[in-house]
């Protein structure tokens, strides 16, 4: 092999590939290449880049999903001799152009992730995709890869810039190729045999992940995000994590951080709480890594010790890397404290179109050694180590990212009326912004969010009448900071508690003036205070309230107005007897008034030697802790139920030769859960088993649903593997009796339809569409990118993944026309942890009116979480009643109808029959009855994917393409909202 520069990763991963062609080299979705597929794969997408007209030197941009052929693209970058621009597909479209357009890039590569967001320029497109890659790795290329000198750019990735825009460091191929020099030394095969690479490729650290794991003959394991680590099966295998500390510090708390050999830390400064937990939490070694992009992704490292009192040092100079401390480089060296700088051949070209800022922060000595100035304290122990002291400028590092406040002061100040600006690190987190001017906050926020990546978005936003002023007659940040810091005195008890509160909440001080809302408040953020209130004070505040009292100051008024509850307020909670009694619910009443077989049916697949007498003995034990499973019931004008003895439930077996292929268990579930309930005998639960193969079974769960809901069923899982276990099962602490005893608070109700009906009459989508279609229904199924996706916006914005899904059937109404229709939404009726394990139908629903105006994906989000609040408030308001009062009003049409079912219900719903049988849940339908609704939407988000049921009467379009628009909706609203981070 030529070469004419530094041994280089693809040199690396090509002689790798020539001894070991086998070894397993990178997964990612479905996908998996070995080294010799990684080599073919890569030349192949240099031939690709070759024709679209690039030459050696020329920048190629890579706007990839989170996949195998993200590493891939950037060899084959290297392969054709160019430098790889990393761009990262869920940053703003306009801050995608911008570093694309200032780049120069030649070409681009994109997937279906990334094309979208890309915007139509000179760079050329070069299509990949996941399913191509398996065969560009059988393919391989026709060229050779082009040799890379020492000085040749590897790649341009973009940081913030104090002056408003990116700047773009050009790494070298020199600091790439020592910095593995120094890896091959520091981690041995076990630790990297399966590195998990979580980190946006606009992170440098992501290359340490993806490039260098690889270089060293080591296993790429790529996930969606840090969230990829919570899928089952994943994190168990993980040999390394390279992350920032706040991001273990998530995973620390909770409870989800896997047991790695090796934790790399790196981009902010590390507390001594995480290095204690991650040690307690079973992590071989904690390696804390100091280095800034202009130094080629790492320069310090140091290990650091089980048992140390001080802060984490950040290590000595990796050995291609030299530190000196003082003024310049070529003054005389101290140990500090003083600005850090960096040398040696790891040292950055310099920034691109930058020459002014190239020459402030680079110098090279007479002998040719390149220095960088980092613009951090640092001082040096007496046992040589280096500890990070600060920043000597402004700068912040945000989530790992570098972060100039006054590239979002620069552009908050180019926004209409903003007349003066000041950022400042939040103390909870992320950025606080100070502003002046006839502006309105959300809509700051909403701005920047449409041009800058998430972490230089502020989590709040100030508007003041003017800043503070120091001497200078600039402004304070002193005074500004000491804002965010300020504690709240002179308030009594529950004053006190909740000004606290708000500021724990929000990060921000309890001022009286701000809006919750406008401070960057959601509907979990409220859930939160209104709970905590209730835990701290006794007050039992509505979270409706946090909607109607938007500021600090009204919402102390309304807590001043509320008394704590009574001890007594809450009726005692006493488990269901076997006397006979049974009291019945309003809903079951209702329902009963016209009573038809309706059912809930769950499914696993079972491996296996499972003992059906034990099965049936297990069943029987579940039926006698739940005596709602044992409620006869009577329809008619006078519903009522009875309970009868203990039964042994049904428990039908069969042999089911063939295959076992999902639709041919898809139709054995329908078959099986297609039986009606006789409503009168009081048997509401019943078995079915068929044997598919020699230790392999499909069980079929099968409950009356005037008896349980969907958590219900989650509970009957538990006790079903407890009971089949040999373990006792105990009473429930909450039986259902007691529940539908409580006097229900339809006194509510006209409260709930003024703030959930606001813009009456509703409009009738039937007469809306009037297709005259037949009923009909159709499911669809998401990838796991989707779900995935779905799970990071909510936790940028802060909502709740209901939220983002009501946000979806807000998008697919509005672009079929169905604007002001009204809506049924199902939730959760218990109203406290008590009857959390009590089976029975507490479902209850929500009646309200969509939209009535077309919606921006941010209006339908922040339209949808505030349903997802008054979800929560009135919750335990009756249907009937709720629907009683709204007819009172208006007209109110047949509604159409959403359902959703959350992530965590699989686990909590887990089938556990001890050891030697392996259980896999399957999904069964949520529909059992003819369509009557104009739309009935269900939708369910696994780890694995998100499941779309739709159906419906006089559609205004096949079934399958309405579940299709609906997903393609959900996915409009979770790209947005990962790029704007908030509601």
């Amino acid at each position: 092999m030529n070469r004419r520069g530094p041994r280089t990763v693809l040199d690396r991963v090509r002689e790798l590939a020539a001894v070991a062609p086998a070894r397993a080299a990178v997964t990612g979705g479905v996908v998996a290449l070995d080294y010799a597929g990684v080599v073919g794969a890569a030349l192949a997408v240099a031939d690709r880049l070759r024709a679209a007209g690039c030459r050696p030197g020329d920048r190629v941009g890579v706007c990839l999903g989170r996949d195998a052929h993200l590493p891939v693209a950037l060899l084959g970058v290297h392969a054709a001799g160019g430098a790889f621009v990393p761009l990262d597909p869920h940053y703003p479209a306009e801050r995608v152009a911008l570093m694309t357009q200032d780049s120069g890039c030649r070409a681009v590569l994109v997937d279906r992730v990334g094309a979208p967001v890309l915007a139509d320029g000179d760079a050329t497109r070069v299509e990949l995709s996941a399913d191509m890659l398996s065969t560009l790795a059988a393919e391989g290329g026709a060229g050779q890869a082009h040799p890379a000198g020492a000085d040749d750019i590897a790649y341009l990735l973009y940081t913030s810039g104090s002056t408003g825009r990116p700047k773009g460091v050009l790494a070298r191929h020199a600091g790439l190729a020592a910095l593995c020099d120094w890896a091959e030394e520091a981690y041995d095969a076990a630790d990297l045999a399966d590195v998990a690479a979580t980190t946006s490729v606009c992170f440098d650290i992501a290359l340490f992940e993806l490039l260098v794991t690889l270089a060293l003959g080591g296993h790429v394991r790529v996930l969606p995000g840090p969230l990829g680590l919570l899928r089952p099966g994943v994190a168990g295998g993980v040999s390394l994590l390279n992350a920032v500390p706040s991001v273990y510090a998530e995973l620390l708390r909770a409870g989800k951080m896997p047991p790695v050999r090796v934790a790399n830390i790196a981009g902010e400064p590390l507390s001594r709480w995480i290095v204690d937990e991650l040690y307690r939490a079973g992590v071989g070694r904690v390696v804390n890594l100091y280095g800034p992009t202009e130094d080629t992704v790492y320069s310090t490292v140091e290990q650091v010790p089980v048992d140390e009192n001080e802060a984490p040092a950040i290590g000595r100079p990796l050995p291609a890397t030299i530190a000196r401390i003082g003024a310049t480089p070529a003054g005389e060296a101290g140990d500090g404290p003083g600005e850090l700088w960096l040398g040696g051949g790891k040292v950055a070209a310099g920034y691109h179109a930058d020459p002014e800022q190239t020459a402030a922060r680079f110098h090279v000595d007479a002998d040719g050694t390149r220095w960088y100035r980092t613009g951090d304290l640092v001082r040096r122990g007496a046992d040589g180590r280096l500890h990070f002291l600060g920043r000597l400028d402004r700068q912040l590092k945000i989530r790992g990212f570098r972060v100039e406040p006054g590239e979002v002061e620069s552009h908050l100040l180019a926004l209409p009326r903003v007349r003066h600006a000041a950022v400042l690190a939040n103390p909870s987190g992320g950025l606080a912004a100070f502003v002046t001017g006839d502006v309105d906050a959300d809509t700051l926020r909403d701005a920047l969010a449409a041009r800058l990546p998430e972490h230089l978005v502020p989590q709040s936003v100030h508007v003041m009448t003017a800043l503070p002023q120091g001497p200078n007659g600039k402004a304070d940040r002193a005074a500004l900071a000491a804002r965010l810091d300020r504690p709240d005195t002179g308030r009594d008890d529950a004053d006190a508690v909740l000004c606290r509160l708000w500021r724990d909440v929000l990060g921000i001080p309890a001022l009286d003036t701000d809006d919750f809302f406008a401070q960057g408040g959601t509907s979990l953020a409220a859930v939160r205070l209104v709970e905590s209130l209730h835990e701290q004070t006794g007050i039992d505040l509505p979270v409706d309230v946090v909607y109607e009292h938007r500021t600090l100051g009204d919402l102390r008024g309304a807590v001043a107005a509320t008394a704590p509850c009574a001890a007594d307020d809450t009726p005692t909670a006493r488990p269901d007897t076997d006397d006979g009694v049974a009291v019945l619910s309003a809903r079951q009443r209702a329902a009963l008034a016209q009573p038809r077989s309706r059912r809930v049916a769950s499914a696993h697949l079972v491996d296996g030697p499972l003992d059906l007498d034990a099965l049936r003995v297990a069943a029987a034990a579940v039926v006698r802790r739940h005596a709602t499973l044992r409620w006869a019931y009577t329809g008619g004008l006078q519903p009522s139920a009875r309970t009868v003895d203990p039964y042994l439930p049904e428990l039908d077996v069969a042999d089911v030769p063939g295959p076992a292929d999902p639709s041919a268990v898809a139709r054995l579930v329908a078959q099986v859960a297609d039986v009606p309930f006789d409503l009168s005998s009081g048997r509401a639960l019943r078995l079915h088993v068929r044997r598919l193969a020699d230790q392999r079974w499909l069980l079929v769960v099968v409950v009356q649903h005037l008896s349980a809901d969907l958590r219900s069923v989650e509970t009957i899982h538990r006790d079903l593997g407890t009971a089949y276990r040999g373990e006792p099962l105990a009473p429930p602490p909450a039986g259902f009796s007691t529940f539908a005893a409580a006097p229900a608070p339809t006194d509510r109700a006209a409260q709930a339809v003024d703030a959930l009906v606001a813009h009456p009459p509703l409009v009738d989508a039937a007469s809306l569409w009037s297709t005259g279609r037949a009923p009909e229904r159709a499911t669809v199924d998401s990838g796991p990118d989707t779900a995935d996706h779905l799970s990071r916006a909510a936790r940028a914005a802060g909502v709740t993944e209901f939220a983002m899904c009501l946000a979806a059937l807000v998008h697919l109404l509005g672009v079929r026309g169905a604007l002001g229709v009204p809506v049924v939404s199902s939730l959760d009726g218990r109203p406290d942890r008590r009857y959390a394990e009590t089976v029975g139908w507490f479902n209850n629903r929500l009646l309200f009116q969509a939209p009535a105006t077309p919606q921006t994906a941010a209006a339908a989000l922040a339209w949808a979480d505030r349903q997802a609040g008054r979800h929560r408030a009135y919750r335990d308001v009756p249907y009937a009643a709720l629907l009683d009062e709204a007819r009172s009003r208006t007209v109110v049409p047949r509604p159409m109808e959403f359902f959703y079912t959350d992530r965590d219900h699989r686990r909590r719903g887990a089938l556990d029959l001890g050891a030697g049988l392996h259980t896999a849940p399957v999904p069964a339908a949520s529909f059992d009855d003819v369509p009557a609704a104009p739309l009935r939407l269900a939708v369910t988000v696994t780890g694995e994917g998100i499941r779309v049921e739709l159906d419906g009467v006089g559609l205004p379009a096949p079934a399958t393409r309405l579940a299709e628009e609906y997903l393609a909706g959900l996915r409009t609203v979770t790209a947005q909202t990962v790029c704007t981070g908030r509601v």
